[in-house]
C-alpha cells in the first residue's frame, strides 16, 4: 500500500496487488470508465468507520486485513451498504463478525447494467484470485 496526498493505493508490486492486478485485467471491458480500482479505503468495521467515499453500483469488493486478502465479494447496491451489512452479520456461536478484521476495501466499479452473469463470473475470479481467507461460502449464481 502507498500513500499519494489524502488517499492510500493499493501497491501493484507486492502480493496483494499482484493479485488485484489479475483482477482489474479479468475484468477488462467491464470496468466503469470512470473508477480507480488501484484506491483503497480505510474502514474500521469494530468502530462502524465506513468511509463516504465507497463506490455505488455494481462492484467487486475486496477487504484486507492482517496483510493479506481477507474476503471478495460482489454487489449491485452501494458498496457501503453492503459492507455495513457484513459488519453485522454475526455467525453463529462466533463473538465477532467476519468484517471485524478488516481495514481496508478496494472496489472494481463496473460498467451500469452489467449483466448477472458477468458479475458472478468475477465475483468466483475474485474468490479465486484473491484467494481471501474468509468468506469462503461460493457464490450461489
Amino acid at each position: 500500500m502507498t500513500a499519494l496526498a489524502s488517499q492510500i493505493r493499493l501497491d501493484r508490486l507486492n502480493d496483494l496487488g499482484l493479485r488485484w492486478a489479475s483482477l482489474v485485467r479479468a475484468a477488462g471491458p467491464c470496468l466503469h470508465p470512470d473508477s480507480d480500482p488501484w484506491i483503497l479505503h480505510s474502514v474500521n468495521l469494530r468502530t462502524g468507520h465506513l468511509p463516504q467515499t465507497l463506490p455505488t453500483g455494481p462492484a467487486i469488493y475486496g477487504a484486507i486485513g492482517n496483510g493479506a486478502w481477507q474476503y471478495a465479494g460482489k454487489t449491485i447496491q452501494p458498496v457501503r451498504g453492503r459492507v455495513y451489512g457484513h459488519a453485522h452479520d454475526r455467525d453463529a456461536g462466533r463473538r465477532d463478525s467476519k468484517a471485524a478484521t478488516w481495514h481496508y476495501l478496494a472496489a472494481l466499479v463496473l460498467a451500469d447494467g452489467t449483466d448477472p452473469a458477468e458479475l458472478g463470473r468475477l465475483e468466483r475470479a475474485a474468490k479465486t484470485l484473491l484467494n481471501p481467507r474468509g468468506g469462503s461460502r461460493w457464490s450461489r449464481g
